[in-house]
C-alpha cells in the first residue's frame, strides 16, 4: 500500500506524463495543419483557378462562334441584295450559293459550340484531378495527425481524370480548328 505522499507524487507524474503527451500531440497537429498549409491549400487553389479557367473558355469560345458564324448568317441576306435588287440576273450570289454558305456557317457554328464545350469538360477533369490530389494529400495528413500508416497513393482515379482531359482538350482542339476552317473556307468562297 503506498502513503499519502507515494499516491500523491505517483498523481503528479501521471499528469505530468498526461500533460506531455498532450504537447506532443498538439505539437504534432501543429505541424500538420502547417502541412495541410503548405501542401494541401495550394492544390485546392490550384484546382479553383483551372475551373475558372475553364468557366472563362465557355464564355469566350461562345462568344467568338456566335460573333463569327452567327455574324456571317446574319449578313448572308444583305450579300443577296448588294448589286442589284430588282433584277435577279444581276445579283452576286444566287439563293443556292447562299442557302449552302448559310448551311456551313451553321456547321461551322456547331463545330464552336462542340469546341466550347469538349474544351470545358477538359478544364472540369482537370480539376477532378486537382480534388482527387487535394483528397489523397488529406488523407495523408489525417493519418500523420493520428499517427497512423499513410494511406498508399493509388493513381487510378487520378489517372482516369488526367486521361480524360487529356481527350476532350484534343477533341477541343479539333472541332475548334475545324470551326475556323469552315468559317475560312466559306468566307473564301463567298469572296471569290
Amino acid at each position: 500500500m503506498l502513503t499519502a505522499k507515494e499516491q500523491y507524487e505517483m498523481d503528479m507524474l501521471a499528469r505530468q506524463v498526461t500533460i506531455q503527451n498532450s504537447q506532443t500531440k498538439i505539437s504534432r497537429n501543429l505541424a500538420n495543419v502547417e502541412l495541410y498549409r503548405t501542401v494541401v491549400q495550394p492544390i485546392e487553389a490550384d484546382r479553383a483557378r483551372l475551373f475558372d479557367a475553364g468557366t472563362d473558355l465557355f464564355k469566350l469560345a461562345l462568344q467568338s462562334a456566335f460573333v463569327l458564324n452567327g455574324g456571317a448568317l446574319v449578313a448572308l441576306p444583305a450579300l443577296a441584295a448588294i448589286p442589284g435588287a430588282l433584277d435577279a440576273d444581276q445579283q452576286l450570289f444566287s439563293t443556292g450559293e447562299l442557302l449552302g454558305a448559310a448551311a456551313w456557317f451553321l456547321f461551322g457554328f456547331v463545330l464552336a459550340a462542340a469546341a466550347t464545350l469538349f474544351g470545358g469538360l477538359s478544364f472540369r477533369a482537370l480539376s477532378g484531378s486537382r480534388a482527387e490530389e487535394r483528397n489523397k494529400e488529406a488523407e495523408f495528413v489525417n493519418a500523420s495527425s493520428d499517427g497512423r500508416e499513410p494511406p498508399e497513393f493509388d493513381e487510378t482515379a487520378l489517372n482516369k481524370f488526367n486521361s480524360r482531359a487529356q481527350l476532350y482538350y484534343y477533341m477541343a482542339l479539333v472541332n475548334w480548328i475545324g470551326s475556323y476552317l469552315v468559317f475560312s473556307a466559306n468566307t473564301l468562297v463567298l469572296i471569290v
